[in-house]
């Protein structure tokens, strides 16, 4: 409806413009749903935006406006309130049609096309092979899946990608502490309390997967111990004991852990359409490709033994290191080689979910991106706060299976989907108060839905939802229009939740619409004896209905028929 009104505004203003009564055409008409009923169902502020750069007062010119505003059968009357504001009141008859179209297109309503089939690739969680999924890449997960479908909704032709960080020093000492921990089990030898239960699990894995493969008699074990040890020399003994079999043993600890990732997001609801690993870049070729491209265009240099990208020419704030001087490159020269693989498949936008503060080091991606051809627009980094459990007033560490055995899945997505990204999350590790539990409130409204048309089809009372469309005029009241107001908004909502990359805004939408229902539940019967009285509101709850359930799959929430 609100495109139809701003379609009516511009017939009027592009007639004022060839009166020269207009300066130039508005970029943007802003019309809001009225929060008073005596102020309409709709309203736009246009007039007081054009009196910024006009002689005339606003009231003025919303009168001119109104005056050439084309007559509808959608609109009942037009008013004019100080200083300016134009308030359309509709006609019951203009939401004949939104009923129509939410309970014939059903699931797919909602759905557009704005996106044009562009590609996009999301890529989320992505977390190095070395440690259990934690609370926050359940919010990672959650997020980037939900954004993903959000995506697709409104148009895009989406993927979802995992990257698999599986180079650094990092991994090498969980490799190295993984395998010290296997020795020790063959060894029938105690495991140091150092060694974390997720190493031991893993290197039970190991010995599962390959037995004595990798066992190695006669090795001093203490050596292996990363806090007795420098780090790197801990590593580099390992290297030399297994010699070309370290790397086999890298790859197969490192399996072990992705599987396990795998299964527990997908115990989430959460699976990728692409794995990528930061050691198949190095294996393809594709730093090199990505480093002789950035020599092309004279902005790699030699400095301090390694090489450098003069990020700064792009924007940046400072240059960058891509290999150093031992000839090993960094984590930026494998994300430049990365986000030049994801642009050469064919994506047309690529959208980065980190889970840590990526401002400055995404500006080096993004420099890294224009110098080697593309659009920095293209590549869209988003940052996602920590998701805090808080269990006696202090913050717990859950891994994700644990955090599943608190909070239900749909519950999860609902509370993980709260806020903005930016925004950091808490979740109650003992959950009892209906404020633990939002999502109740918006599955008990579509429940008392369905136990309305239960007890119709229990007193064997006709319900024809044409006849429900016909009588739409009958649908009066201040919770009807409050209702057919919020139902006429879902598309928009959708769409700015999509581009604006904000599910939340899905979940406020949910809790709004549930809220108003709830109001109108209470306020006035539906299985009443006019027959033209019950068909009309019967149509409006089934479409409400029909809207909660399409909220709720696009994030991936069920509603259940009783609770």
């Amino acid at each position: 409806m609100k495109k139809q009104l701003e379609q009516m505004i511009q017939i009027a203003l592009r007639e004022l413009l060839d009166q020269q009564e207009l300066v130039a055409m508005p970029a943007f008409i802003q019309i809001e749903a009225s929060k008073e009923k005596k102020f309409g169902d709709f309203a736009t502020n246009i007039a007081l935006i054009l009196a910024r750069t006009s002689h005339h007062a606003p009231y003025t010119i919303a009168e001119r406006i109104v005056a050439r505003i084309p007559k509808s059968p959608l609109i009942d009357k037009i008013e004019i309130c100080h200083p300016g504001f134009i308030n359309f009141f509709l006609a019951p008859t203009a939401f004949q049609g939104l009923l129509t179209n939410i309970l014939s297109e059903k699931s797919a309503y909602g759905c557009c096309k704005i996106g044009r089939a562009k590609k996009v690739l999301v890529e989320f969680v992505s977390a190095a092979p070395i440690k259990p999924l934690t609370q926050q890449h359940a919010r990672l997960a959650i997020f980037g899946k939900t954004i993903a479908k959000l995506l697709d909704t409104v148009g895009f032709n989406v993927a979802v990608e995992y990257f698999i960080d599986n180079i650094g020093l990092a991994v090498d000492i969980f490799v190295v502490e993984v395998w010290g921990a296997y020795l020790l089990q063959l060894a029938s030898l105690p495991i140091p309390t150092q060694h974390t239960l997720f190493t031991k699990e893993v290197a039970n894995l190991l010995e599962q997967a390959v037995g004595k493969q990798f066992y190695q008699p006669n090795i001093d074990i203490a050596k292996l111990g990363a806090n007795e040890h420098d780090s790197q020399t801990t590593v580099a003994y390992a290297q030399s004991v297994l010699d070309v079999r370290y790397d086999a043993l890298k790859r197969i600890v490192t399996d072990i852990v992705v599987k396990r990732h795998q299964e527990e997001l997908a115990s989430l609801g959460v699976t990728f359409d692409y794995w990528i690993s930061a050691q198949s870049l190095l294996d393809v070729n594709n730093l090199d490709k990505m480093l002789n491209r950035l020599a092309a265009k004279d902005v790699l240099f030699q400095a301090e033994g390694g090489y450098w990208f003069r990020s700064t020419q792009f924007g940046d704030e400072r240059d960058r290191v891509l290999v150093r001087p031992s000839g090993d490159y960094t984590h930026l020269a494998y994300d430049l080689a990365y986000h030049l693989n994801k642009f050469e498949r064919g994506f047309d936008l690529a959208i980065d979910i980190f889970d840590f503060n990526p401002v400055d080091y995404a500006s080096g991606i993004q420099a890294g991106m224009q110098a080697l051809g593309y659009d920095p627009e293209q590549l869209m980094p988003f940052y996602v706060q920590p998701a805090h459990v808080i269990r006696d007033g202090k913050h717990v560490n859950l891994s994700l299976n644990e955090l599943q055995t608190i909070y239900p899945k749909d519950e999860l997505y609902f509370q993980l989907l709260t806020k903005r990204a930016c925004q950091p999350i808490e979740l109650a590790f003992d959950a009892h108060s209906l404020n633990d539990h939002p999502l109740s409130y918006v599955q008990y409204a579509a429940v008392r839905i369905q136990t309305v048309f239960n007890e119709l089809h229990a007193r064997g009372m006709a319900f024809v939802e044409a006849d429900g469309f016909v009588n739409v005029a009958h649908l009066v009241l201040d919770e009807e229009r409050r209702l057919l107001n919020l139902l006429a908004s879902y598309t928009e909502t959708v769409v700015n939740a999509a581009l604006q990359y904000e599910p939340h805004v899905i979940v406020h939408y949910l809790r709004t619409l549930a809220a108003e229902f709830h109001a109108y539940y209470n306020a006035c019967p539906f299985l009443v004896d006019d027959y033209v009285q019950r068909s009309a509101r019967l149509t409006l709850i089934k479409a409400v209905q029909q809207v909660l359930s399409n909220g709720c799959a696009l994030l991936s929430i069920s509603l259940p028929e009783t609770m």
